[in-house]
């Protein structure tokens, strides 16, 4: 292709400028020669622009695709995230609801406990109400932090009873 269109240009050059003879106009032979190889360079041009379109509109093509596919992962990331924040959350709730069960439930032992500390004292059996004083100690711990201050008003006349209780024994 690239030969046709040098020689093609070629002729067409020695025949625009002429050789030796500056005065002679071109035979018919050579101006038909021209002719068609002026139709071939333009021809040979235009395939060129063509295919250079193609290219540009398969390129283009290509581009789109690209951008849809980065598009859609886009979105399938954004979903994906989302759900994972959604099921964060869940397990937050979950855990919240887990933890104020835990809390009522180690409220209500509290309350058993000092109850039954209250009647160990009542009844001077000053071992038992030592160890439900532990007991209770023990559990404090486990509560939030804003209930503890209530245990240990709780706390403080218990311990005070059994000491008292424990001084006035006679043999301890």
């Amino acid at each position: 292709m690239k030969r046709t269109l040098l020689a093609a240009a070629a002729l067409s050059a020695m025949f625009a400028f002429g050789c030796d003879k500056s005065n002679e106009a071109p035979t018919p032979e050579a101006q038909k020669t021209a002719d068609n190889a002026a139709d071939t360079a333009k021809d040979k041009l235009s395939d060129i622009k063509g295919a250079v379109k193609e290219g540009t509109s398969e390129a283009k093509d290509q581009a789109d695709k690209n951008a849809d596919a980065a598009k859609n992962q886009a979105d399938a990331m954004k979903d994906q995230t989302k759900n994972q924040a959604d099921a964060m959350k869940d397990q937050a709730k979950k855990d919240e609801a887990a933890m104020k069960a835990g809390a009522e439930n180690n409220q209500s032992t509290l309350d058993d406990l000092i109850s039954k500390a209250k009647s160990a004292v009542s009844d001077k059996r000053w071992t038992d109400a030592d160890n439900y004083v532990k007991q209770i100690e023990d559990l404090k711990g486990k509560l939030p932090v804003d209930q503890q201050p209530k245990v240990d008003a709780a706390l403080t006349p218990l311990k005070q009873a059994i000491d008292m209780g424990k001084k006035a024994m006679p043999g301890t």
